[in-house]
């Protein structure tokens, strides 16, 4: 099943905030949270979904984005 981007990516960024945070803890987040709503779906379109957020500067990314246990990403913008 194809998901729209726009949900997946409102998804993801109610599981990342102004915080450094591994790129699998998202993921892992956010694939329970899909599974918990009965719609399963893989980690590899979830990972698309961040890269895609942060080449739209949604979100920052510290490492390689596609190294998911090393790099780390969160919100842009102000942290107050």
């Amino acid at each position: 099943m194809n998901t729209p981007s726009v949900n997946l990516d409102q998804l993801i960024l109610t599981h990342v905030t102004h915080n450094w945070q591994k790129v699998a803890m998202v993921l892992a987040k956010a694939l329970r949270a899909r599974e918990n709503m009965g719609s399963p779906i893989s980690a590899e379109e979830l990972a698309a979904r961040v890269e895609a957020l942060v080449r739209n500067g949604k979100l920052e990314v510290r490492g390689n984005v596609q190294r998911w246990r090393e790099s780390e990403i969160r919100i842009i913008g102000d942290q107050s």
